[in-house]
């Protein structure tokens, strides 16, 4: 599928509770889920190895979206191609709201092994632990770009090559 290889949120809200989503493949963003102008809500789901092939977000994309992740495993996604942008967690023009959730092992042939953030996105990321993701180019834990996340009381740790990166990121 071109969008949302597990699941395809277009213009709707629905809510995934308990969920696995699982070992889906997109050939463009969102491997596990993608949202398009959507506000899904996702409590306790498992997000796992899944993959993108071009865009980004192998285990869930955003376009003009704002999906709320709650005490969610995304973990083993990966982002392939050379845009492919956030292994984990893909946001354009998006405002996703992430809280209790673990980002781990994630991986994006670019930018933003777990999350990345572009194009005016403003995510909330609260109480997240992410660890052990990879970028090939930069932020293995989060790359932004034009965007402003908030980040409380996260932990980042070992993620490659870099934990942030974007302009005026510290």
């Amino acid at each position: 599928t071109w969008g949302g290889g597990g699941v395809h949120c277009d213009e709707a809200d629905p809510l995934l509770r308990t969920c696995a989503i699982v070992g889906n493949t997109s050939a463009d963003r969102g491997g596990g889920l993608h949202c398009d102008d959507s506000s899904p809500v996702l409590d306790r789901c498992q997000i796992l190895a899944n993959v993108a092939a071009i865009v980004g977000g192998g285990g869930v994309s955003c376009l003009e979206s704002s999906p709320q992740l709650l005490a969610c495993d995304v973990s083993n996604n990966v982002a392939t191609n050379s845009r492919g942008h956030g292994g984990g967690l893909y946001c354009s023009a998006s405002s996703p709201h992430v809280a209790n959730c673990i980002f781990s092992g994630n991986y994006s042939s670019s930018n933003g092994g777990a999350l990345s953030c572009r194009n005016e996105s403003n995510p909330t990321v609260i109480n997240c632990t992410v660890t052990e993701n990879e970028a090939a180019r930069n932020g293995g834990a989060i790359r932004c770009e034009f965007s402003a996340p908030a980040l409380v009381s996260c932990i980042l740790w070992d993620n490659a090559p870099t934990e942030v990166s974007g302009p005026g990121a510290s």
